[in-house]
């Protein structure tokens, strides 16, 4: 082997050996599940869909009837 093989052999180990380190510290996420984030107590469907009815939309036939004139006419 020249000098070349062994520096390149020598970097290669030692990085492995620090990545190695770095995943038993827990600095790497290799094979590390996300936890799922927390809910909120009035995050469930039922809430939601009560926010949803409560938002008021206004009277779409009226604003869109512009647009249905318009249409009409083509």
């Amino acid at each position: 082997m020249n000098t070349k093989n062994i520096i390149l052999l020598i970097v290669v180990v030692a990085a492995g050996a620090l990545l190695f380190w770095m995943w038993q510290q827990g600095v790497l996420p290799f094979g590390q599940q996300a936890e799922a984030p927390a809910t909120e107590q009035g995050d469930t469907t039922t809430a939601i869909q009560g926010q949803l009815d409560a938002v008021d939309l206004g009277d779409l036939d009226a604003e869109l009837q512009g647009i249905d004139t318009d249409l009409n006419s083509l």
